[in-house]
């Protein structure tokens, strides 16, 4: 490599091994998969990585302390081996940019889930590697993981909502893009919301729909079309296949999740916060973020909830409902 540092020689922390059988059955595994590569060019890069004393002690100690880890550097070596060597930025571009390249339109749902978890297993994996040898800190860790949900969550509802068009369920009024003009909400809420993932998150999403588009003036089961492409999205994210998942989804942020459908109008929810908002919906609205939908409906949405959120006077009941709040935290 002459001058050039390979990325695992610029680690600042490595795992120490703390189980000698793990590391030692992990670099087997890792020489073993090395042989079998079809790539030569990685073949060699696997199998400078074992051979080196570094490269040797950075394998072992993730082996040794990870099985997640361990799972994905031995299922997709090819790409554990340029991450190690090449270094996480060029892998995760890489990811991002594939991400960006996908027409989920015309894609097979099937097809979609395999290149969705595909891409989060590399992307999580170059994260992990940066994060555990100390040379990337929180944020970009953090931010990462984030905008890797802000991609999935976008070309998932596009695939949905181009889903529910073929079935004759919505019209679509952008055919390269049904997202514009759809109405369609989806807020991130929590850590996504905040741009604060981390690896065991799962995601907080909130979708509305515009019931007063005159888009859908002639739909007559419009809440049903847009629970179905909800339903389709969920799945797309978390349903767990012999390639994985992405992400785990929940909905319950949503009003009166109890006994409301997985899509409310935007008409309902303004009716709910209106009359029943409750003050731990507020402080939730604080972090909300539109995401992955029509960008456009959910700012207006987001202005008219603004007196909701940020309430220009408390009453006693409202301050006793905070201090009850923090209570329970």
């Amino acid at each position: 490599t002459g001058a050039t540092r390979l990325f695992f020689e610029k680690a600042l922390s490595i795992p120490i091994i703390i189980d000698d059988d793990a590391a030692r059955v992990g670099l087997d595994r890792w020489r073993e998969g090395a042989e079998r590569m079809v790539d030569r060019v990685a073949a060699k890069g696997a199998f400078s990585l074992a051979n080196s004393p570094m490269g040797s002690a950075v394998l072992g100690g993730l082996f040794a302390c990870s099985p997640y880890l361990t799972r994905l550097l031995l299922r997709d070596q090819v790409i554990g081996t340029r991450i190690l060597v090449e270094g996480p930025t060029i892998v995760l571009d890489q990811v991002m940019a594939d991400l960006d390249a996908l027409d989920p339109i015309t894609a097979k749902t099937s097809e979609l889930m395999t290149m969705l978890r595909a891409a989060k297993r590399h992307a999580a994996l170059a994260i992990a590697v940066a994060d555990t040898l100390g040379v990337w800190v929180l944020e970009p860790v953090v931010v990462g993981l984030s905008n890797l949900a802000d991609r999935a969550i976008r070309i998932a509802w596009r695939h949905a909502l181009a889903d529910q068009h073929r079935r004759g369920r919505l019209p679509c009024g952008d055919a390269d893009d049904p997202l514009n003009g759809s109405g369609l909400i989806c807020l991130a809420m929590g850590k996504l919301g905040a741009r604060e993932v981390n690896y065991s998150s799962d995601i907080d999403l909130v979708v509305f729909y515009d019931d007063e588009l005159p888009l859908y003036r002639d739909v007559d089961e419009l809440q049903r079309a847009f629970v179905q492409a909800t339903r389709l999205v969920v799945k797309l994210l978390e349903e767990r296949t012999a390639d994985g998942y992405v992400f785990r989804t929940d909905l319950r942020l949503r009003p009166d999740a109890g006994a409301t459908p997985l899509s409310v109008s935007t008409s309902a929810a303004e009716v709910y916060y209106e009359s029943l908002g409750q003050n731990w919906e507020r402080a939730a609205y604080i972090r909300a973020r539109p995401v992955g939908c029509d960008m456009e409906a959910a700012a207006q949405f987001l202005e008219r909830m603004r007196p909701f959120i940020w309430r220009r006077h408390l009453d006693f009941a409202a301050i006793r409902d905070i201090h009850s709040i923090k209570r329970q935290i």
